[in-house]
């Protein structure tokens, strides 16, 4: 909003424009004495200009492999007395990041040559009547399998999300999914429901 009243404050003046922007004419002056008198800005801005070129340099200098803490006790053995939450702000305003070890868990492995299945209800998941119609979703769920499903009722899911089943059912689901194929499985499902 400061950058568009600049552009047109010699047209119609600061006062109009801020009677139709939602921005209070003090606002607009107290930021652009701020931009012109940068001792005027706040004290936590003065430091993070201060401390913002060490951060990155700190973080060059070590290969940008430093995460926030590595970067925190660089900084605190140089003699800067700064908070970690300081460090992490910066570092995120800047964009940097350290390297993550290990990979990332990978639960799906999709086949792009194989064709996707029918969408059989055209994505349409209200059911004029309760089992009427059903939909399943088979989810992987680090190392455990889960089945879910609804039966056209509203509130009313076969399985519950695969958080909630993780500490009751994941051995019981886990070990049937072995054995079992998902239509049978769902066909259990039912029968205890």
């Amino acid at each position: 909003m400061v950058s568009f009243i600049d552009a047109h404050r010699k047209v119609y003046g600061v006062e109009p424009i801020c009677r139709v922007l939602p921005i209070a004419p003090s606002t607009y002056h107290a930021h652009t004495a701020r931009r012109i008198e940068p001792t005027k800005r706040s004290a936590r801005a003065r430091r993070d200009d201060a401390l913002g070129p060490e951060v990155r340099r700190v973080f060059e200098e070590n290969f940008r492999v430093y995460g926030v803490r590595k970067v925190w006790r660089q900084l605190r053995r140089e003699g800067f007395d700064v908070a970690r939450c300081t460090v992490a702000r910066l570092m995120r305003a800047m964009g940097l990041a350290g390297v993550i070890r290990g990979k990332p868990v990978r639960t799906t492995i999709s086949d792009r040559a194989a064709p996707c299945p029918l969408d059989r209800v055209n994505r349409q998941f209200r059911a004029p009547a309760p089992n009427m119609l059903w939909v399943s979703d088979f989810t992987g769920l680090s190392g455990i399998s889960c089945v879910g499903g609804h039966n056209g009722k509203e509130g009313n899911p076969i399985c519950p999300d695969a958080k909630s089943l993780r500490y009751r059912t994941s051995f019981w689901i886990s070990c049937w999914l072995a054995v079992m194929p998902v239509r049978r499985w769902l066909r259990a499902v039912c029968w205890m429901r």
